[in-house]
């Protein structure tokens, strides 16, 4: 008696909505929310930059975007630690740009 109970519940539910009383009602996920490209291609250079054995590239922050636009942003000792960073972005693979701001730290 129950299952007849459903059965006729569903055939009404087609009936009224049609199609659309199944159709998948989820909202689209904001694009600043999905895995994209620019997120593996983060996760490439952060991997690389940790390889640094003397720890120099440690405070360098890494931002992509989906499109491979890699922006680099922090402190290092020095300009050839800084440039390090930029090659090792370059080399990361599906980078399209690197815009380099990091600082390089002065002793006075």
């Amino acid at each position: 008696m129950h299952t007849s109970t459903a059965v006729s519940g569903l055939w009404f539910a087609v009936l009224l909505g049609g199609p659309a009383a199944f159709a998948d009602n989820r909202q689209p996920v904001p694009e600043s929310m999905t895995f994209d490209e620019g997120s593996t291609i983060t996760a490439r250079i952060r991997a690389r930059l940790a390889e640094d054995r003397f720890g120099a590239l440690s405070e360098v922050r890494v931002d992509t975007s989906a499109a491979g636009d890699v922006v680099l942003r922090g402190r290092v000792k020095s300009q050839m630690d800084a440039d390090t960073a930029s090659a090792i972005a370059w080399a990361a693979g599906g980078v399209r740009s690197v815009r380099n701001e990091i600082a390089v730290l002065t002793d006075e």
